[in-house]
């Protein structure tokens, strides 16, 4: 039993000293050659157990990925060769250490420089040594505020080495002043440094104000300028060519105008052509303050007496608002009220402002010296381009049978009677029957058949009576209603489809300068006033009513205070077009009878 024991223990203790020989050799193991990717062996099992992974002696895709693991970590090129730094570290030797701008490595080629003597390695891993710290110096280079910095920022070199360079860039709109150091390049390389270093870029702005304020562009006869105002940025002076006291005429001036930044700012980074001078061209060199501004050569005054295109008022129709340029100056024009279109029986006072254009003024211009025709009086102060015109009462809108009307501007921006053919007065209900007015027959003139004496909303009588005898002309020569119960349904026979074409057509009823819209016209306004039934017609600007119409076959009357219908000048073969609208439709596409009585709206042509 105690030889077993005996055999047992001498058993135990070659194993265990086995394995401590067996260890011992895998972390002795010397790597003596060149390695990589594909290769085979001891020396690449040599090299797993240095790295501490499986070790299985092939070198394989994991092998390199740890291979290049250890190189980065230690300054080397990553690029997964074991070659003879890579050994050197890894076998625990003294290293002789490339050197190279700001570190002991290139870390961009892995490749040396002058070597560097490695006395006294400091270990700092299990498996490897590097350098003493003490032979490093640190430099660091910091943005300000609206700039950054390019290249390596932080860099560790050798005392005595040389740094890599950096580049101090600005932000749009500042440029760089200068290193903390004094250092006045953006672009800098220490060399031969002896101790750590920090430094930081600063970034000024560059002057951004480019309009220069407070310079009067030379007027015939008048002081020039002679400061101009500071800004945030800068100051700044002016001076004239010739220097004048007064400006005289016909001249061309020039002014120099000289900036000078104030603290903080600079004209670094100015480009060419920056500032600019009202009423001048201005120019300016790159980087620099000095501006010269070229003004036009001063002005002539304006010599116009008559000035045209102010048309006088007229009843309806629509102010003018610029008068025709003339010879040095553009005009605008307003009207007392502020008058959409001219009403009736008004007198109208219009303001006149001249413009004077480039090289002319209105110095030198007399007392009433402009003119303007149709007016009764024109008035104009000296120096001044501000005329008051008055022109005498507007004549009223009448029609035939002698009704007055005003108008209106609906919504399609077309002016318009403000009410009804017939009506005495503008609508102040949809179903006001005082605002119904007369109802014509297509085509026919305002000779009486037309009339309709409203007594209600719902009732009427027609003025005069009816009769079933067609005309044969334009004009039938009596004031009755023809009844047309027979085709085509026209008051006349033969059909004339030029009645009621334009403004000048035959048997216009409307007043002088208005006429009958056309279905296009009439499609446009429902569009543009949203009108969908007797009550958007109403609460349109035309205030449209529902009047019903005069039957062609029996001359009766119907729909009174139900129905609008109202007739466009437009025709489709035997019949002509309309606008109608009741309580929940309207419609400009429905053509009928020609013998029909609807109402009539006017619009201006």
């Amino acid at each position: 039993m105690k030889i077993k024991s005996f055999l047992f223990t001498i058993a135990f203790l070659s194993i265990f000293f086995g394995l401590v020989t067996s260890s011992q050799a895998s972390t002795d193991c010397i790597l003596t050659t060149a390695l990589k990717q594909g290769m085979k062996g001891e020396q690449v099992t040599c090299l797993q157990q240095k790295l501490n992974i499986t070790a299985d002696g092939k070198f394989g895709k994991n092998t390199k990925t740890s291979v290049i693991t250890f190189q980065t970590s230690n300054n080397l090129k990553g690029d997964g060769i074991v070659g003879k730094l890579t050994r050197d570290i890894l076998n625990k030797k003294e290293v002789k250490l490339p050197c190279a701008q700001g570190d002991l490595f290139n870390t961009i080629t892995g490749q040396s420089c002058t070597p560097l003597n490695v006395t006294s390695p400091v270990s700092i891993s299990p498996r490897y040594f590097v350098p003493v710290a003490s032979r490093y110096l640190d430099i660091t280079y910091i943005a300000g505020s609206n700039g950054s910095i390019s290249g390596s920022t932080s860099q560790r070199i050798i005392d005595g080495g040389n740094g890599t360079a950096v580049t101090a860039t600005p932000d749009s709109g500042y440029v760089f002043d200068t290193w903390s150091d004094g250092v006045l390049t953006a672009t800098r390389t220490d060399t031969n440094v002896t101790n750590d270093k920090i430094v930081t870029a600063t970034f000024i702005p560059t002057i951004a104000i480019s309009a220069i304020a407070g310079v009067t562009a030379p007027v015939t006869g008048a002081t020039p300028t002679a400061t101009i105002a500071d800004t945030v940025e800068y100051t700044a002076t002016i001076s004239w060519n010739t220097n004048p006291v007064t400006f005289a005429s016909n001249t061309i001036y020039t002014a120099t105008i000289t900036i000078t930044p104030k603290t903080g700012y600079t004209l670094s980074g100015v480009p060419a052509n920056f500032f600019t001078v009202a009423g001048a061209t201005a120019t300016n060199a790159i980087n620099t303050g000095v501006v010269s501004a070229v003004f036009p050569v001063t002005d002539t005054t304006i010599s116009a007496t008559a000035i045209a295109g102010v048309t006088a008022p007229v009843t309806g129709a629509t102010p003018v608002t610029t008068v025709t340029a003339g010879t040095g100056y553009t005009g605008t024009v307003t009207w007392s009220g502020s008058p959409v279109t001219f009403a009736a029986s008004t007198i109208y006072t219009a303001t006149i402002t001249l413009t004077p254009t480039a090289a002319y003024t209105l110095t030198g211009v007399t007392t009433n010296q402009f003119t303007i025709a149709g007016a009764t009086s024109a008035t104009n102060s000296i120096n001044s381009g501000v005329i008051t015109a008055v022109f005498p009462e507007t004549v009223p809108i009448t029609d035939s049978t002698g009704l007055t009307y005003g108008t209106v501007t609906a919504e399609d921006g077309r002016i318009w009677l403000d009410r009804n053919l017939g009506a005495t007065q503008v609508a102040t209900a949809f179903n006001d029957y005082n605002a119904y007015g007369s109802l014509f027959q297509w085509g026919r003139g305002a000779d009486g058949h037309q009339l309709i004496t409203h007594t209600s909303s719902s009732a009427a009588t027609a003025v005069n009576g009816d009769t079933s005898t067609l005309s044969t002309s334009d004009t039938p020569g009596d004031n009755l209603f023809i009844k047309a119960p027979s085709s085509p349904y026209d008051w006349r026979s033969p059909q004339n489809d030029n009645l009621w074409q334009g403004v000048n057509g035959i048997n216009n009823p409307c007043p002088t300068g208005f006429r009958l819209p056309t279905s296009a016209e009439w499609s446009t306004l429902i569009t543009t006033a949203g009108i969908t039934n007797s009550a958007t017609a109403y609460s349109s600007t035309l205030k449209l009513t529902v009047g019903g119409y005069r039957d062609y076959s029996d001359a009766s009357l119907y729909f009174l205070g139900t129905g609008g219908y109202y007739w466009s000048s437009s025709t489709i073969s035997t019949r002509a077009y309309f606008l109608s609208f009741d309580v929940s439709s309207a419609s400009t596409t429905t053509s009928t009878a020609r013998a029909e009585g609807y109402s009539v709206r006017c619009i201006k042509d």
